[in-house]
């Protein structure tokens, strides 16, 4: 775009709606009208800002942005580079936030004029409707990565989201079983034949993802006495469905009965079908794809469990009572009932995680070896799964005082001194 010369701007003021709005005159067209350029925005100071922007754009041959919706801008986004961006699971939740919040709130508005305020909007319309702190930070990424890849593109100059701070949320500490809780549930589920007690029982031996033991099949079980090991390199997950390319479906017609439907799955997703929505998908991080040695109590628990299970057509170690793969929420229901049985906390599934981190570390296992098992890509993140309860803290207060060698009256005698 060449530089705009005779450049004139025009008065600010206020639309029916409330909004404000300002003009600047570029030229004149081929019948003798004038040709403006115009932004608006919810306060007078925010438009004397953006008209300024546009006019510095204009000056500096700048390309101009689109005339192009948010609404228009977001559903191209997640058809092209949202697709390539999130997994499945991901893309439906992402999909989920632009249809029911963002799309609604700011749909409407043009997306060169989206700004400060109108983010703001949008966090607060998410708070008023109900939805936690939590979910209104989610959504407020979600539009962020959204005007970040309208950056790149050159539509908008400055992603506006970088002009209003994150919305803060009260995370909940999630917490980890006991050693002797961790004993219990796994010893209860066995001793009164839950059908499913081995599967608790490498949870909170190996502190695997939840998929990643839902989709280990027998081929990548190996147990050779003292060198027992399983393959985690692939993971169960439920994926939601899509139509199949020239179907027949009308419009407003759900995925799921489509005839052709197909897994919507990314390009360059590295899958194999399992039943139904159910699929074996590769996990997102090279680190996450590893080999894990089985100890000695599991490797035994696994060895009469695969002996006493009929085989299944996928090949896998665990299935259902109707031999089929088990879906993730119903292995979070079967996973609480266990609890509730065992008589402890109901937690979720994704704390034997946790658990097995903080009891590998009370076992004096460094977080370089405790990443290696649980897969995590940076050490940092093992941080967050270490739980360090009180009886750990005093030993090491203890032994740290112990190794300090301070006479132990040293307070009084500075004290005299």
């Amino acid at each position: 775009m060449k530089p705009v010369k005779d450049l004139k701007l025009g008065s600010i003021y206020q639309t029916k709606n409330g909004r404000w709005r300002a003009a600047i005159t570029i030229g004149w067209d081929g019948k003798g009208r004038q040709v403006r350029r115009t932004v608006s925005a919810k306060t007078e100071v925010e438009c004397v800002r953006r008209r300024n922007e546009l006019y510095l754009q204009l000056k500096q041959g700048a390309s101009a942005p689109q005339k192009m919706t948010v609404e228009t801008f977001v559903t191209r986004w997640l058809s092209s580079t949202a697709v390539e961006k999130y997994s499945p699971n991901s893309l439906r939740n992402v999909k989920g936030h632009c249809r029911n919040y963002i799309i609604p709130t700011l749909g409407q508005y043009a997306l060169k004029d989206v700004g400060a305020d109108e983010v703001r909007e949008l966090d607060q319309s998410v708070r008023n409707s109900g939805c936690s702190d939590r979910t209104v930070q989610i959504i407020h990424s979600t539009f962020s990565t959204c005007m970040a890849d309208a950056v790149r593109r050159g539509l908008i100059e400055v992603n506006p989201c970088s002009r209003v701070d994150r919305p803060r949320a009260v995370s909940r500490p999630r917490t980890a079983l006991s050693v002797d809780q961790a004993r219990h549930l796994i010893l209860h589920s066995s001793q009164n034949g839950d059908p499913l007690a081995s599967l608790w029982a490498a949870y909170l031996f190996l502190g695997p993802r939840k998929g990643e033991l839902l989709g280990l099949t027998r081929d990548r079980v190996s147990l050779v006495s003292g060198m027992a090991q399983i393959d985690l390199s692939w993971a169960a997950s439920s994926v939601p469905w899509e139509h199949g390319r020239g179907c027949k479906c009308g419009g407003g017609a759900g995925a799921r009965w489509c005839p052709i439907k197909r897994h919507a799955v990314p390009p360059g997703y590295e899958w194999e079908e399992l039943n139904g929505s159910m699929i074996l998908a590769r996990p997102k991080t090279f680190k996450s794809r590893r080999i894990v040695p089985v100890p000695s109590p599991l490797d035994e628990v696994l060895r009469r469990h695969i002996a006493a299970t009929p085989s299944n057509e996928w090949g896998l170690v665990w299935v259902s009572e109707k031999r089929l793969p088990i879906r993730p929420e119903r292995a979070l229901i079967r996973w609480k009932a266990a609890l509730r049985d065992a008589g402890l906390p109901i937690v979720d599934l994704h704390t034997a995680r946790h658990t097995a981190a903080s009891l590998l570390r009370e076992c004096g296992v460094g977080p370089e070896v405790i990443a290696s098992i649980l897969g995590h890509s940076k050490v940092d993140t093992t941080f967050n799964y270490v739980h360090v309860n009180a009886a750990q803290a005093q030993r090491a207060l203890s032994d740290y005082s112990s190794f300090l060698g301070l006479p132990s009256g040293y307070s009084e005698a500075s004290d005299k001194g």
